[in-house]
This record gives structure tokens, C-alpha cells and sequence, in this order.
């Protein structure tokens, strides 16, 4: 197993330890953050989903980043806006999400693999999320220094290449939603 993948277990473990059953989901984002894919992890709310973002290179060695991983922070409280940030007696907000979670990983060390950093928390507010959708959405984004990228794979024990599949958007109005959808299948 790679670092990236490990470094993800590690925080998926970390949240689920901390909150038990109180989040309903804790997963990385399930694809490419299109429309239907937000919708998805808004429908499981309240939840965490985590993301490696990838990382600027560390000059003294290309194979090694300065990774980052987002926590996306989902909340969707039916009874409103101030009770999807501040949580109610049923639903936990969004606000003790982020205190609980953030100082659990800031510093949280990767065995053999590093220690990560918070760097920023971002609301990702949008109207459309908020009026249409119902949902609050926050990013804490975290940088684990010198992520070195360095796979102890035998090439020859992947499988071939046999399928390729890209989605399209060239719609300028911004939904995210694919306009089409490309699927390469090489024959045997």
C-alpha cells in the first residue's frame, strides 16, 4: 500500500474513532466533485469525506511533495442555516465537527509516513448549496511536509490497460453535470 492510500486510512480511522456514530458517513470523496457527487455526499450528512489534493514538488527531490488532504465537512440541518453550523438536540453542526476534528489531525503522525500540518479552513459556501441543496460545506485543508512518493509495486503484477473513461463539461453555466461521457475499451 502506497502512502497517499495509507495516509487516507489513518484519517478515516482517526474521524471514526473520534465521532463514532454521530457522522453518518466518513469516506474519501467517491469521484471526480461534479454536481451529483456533491449531492451524494450531502444526502449522507453528517459526514466527512477526505480528498489528497496532490502537492507542490520539494526541489531537492521530485518524487517527494509537500501533499495536501482536505477534510470536506458536510452538514445538512433541515431545521436551518444557523442549526446546520451550530448543531441542535437530534443533528451535530458543522462548527463542532471542525473543533472536534481539526485539532485531532493537525499533528496527527502517519507511522513511517509523516505528520500533518493545518493550513487553512475554507467555508464553501455557495447560495444555490444553502437554498437548494440545504447544506453547509467547509474544507480543512492539511499539508504533510516531504510526502515521499515511492510505491514498492512490481509493475508486471498490474493488470493491462483495458478501459478509459473521461466525463465532459463544456457547459459555461457551471452545474457540474457532464454533457458526455467518453469510454475507450482496448480488445483482448
Amino acid at each position: 500500500m502506497g502512502a497517499i492510500t495509507t495516509i487516507e486510512d489513518q484519517l478515516i480511522a482517526t474521524t471514526q474513532g473520534l465521532f463514532g456514530n454521530t457522522l453518518r458517513t466518513v469516506d474519501t470523496v467517491p469521484g471526480a466533485v461534479t454536481l451529483a457527487v456533491l449531492k451524494n455526499m450531502i444526502a449522507s450528512a453528517p459526514a466527512v469525506y477526505f480528498l489528497f489534493l496532490g502537492g507542490q514538488a520539494v526541489k531537492e527531490n521530485e518524487a517527494t511533495i509537500n501533499g495536501r488532504f482536505t477534510a470536506y465537512i458536510v452538514s445538512r440541518n433541515r431545521r436551518g442555516p444557523k442549526e446546520r453550523r451550530r448543531g441542535g438536540a437530534v443533528e451535530i453542526g458543522i462548527y463542532e465537527i471542525l473543533e472536534h476534528l481539526v485539532p485531532q489531525i493537525n499533528g496527527l503522525t502517519v507511522p513511517e509516513v509523516g505528520s500533518l500540518k493545518l493550513t487553512r479552513i475554507d467555508n464553501l459556501f455557495s447560495v444555490r448549496l444553502e437554498e437548494q441543496l440545504g447544506a453547509a460545506l467547509y474544507a480543512a485543508v492539511f499539508e504533510l511536509p516531504n510526502l515521499t512518493l515511492d510505491i514498492e509495486t512490481d509493475p508486471s503484477s498490474l493488470d493491462n490497460f483495458i478501459t478509459f473513461n473521461a466525463d465532459h463539461d463544456l457547459d459555461l453555466s457551471g452545474d457540474g453535470e457532464p454533457v458526455a461521457t467518453d469510454t475507450l475499451t482496448l480488445h483482448q
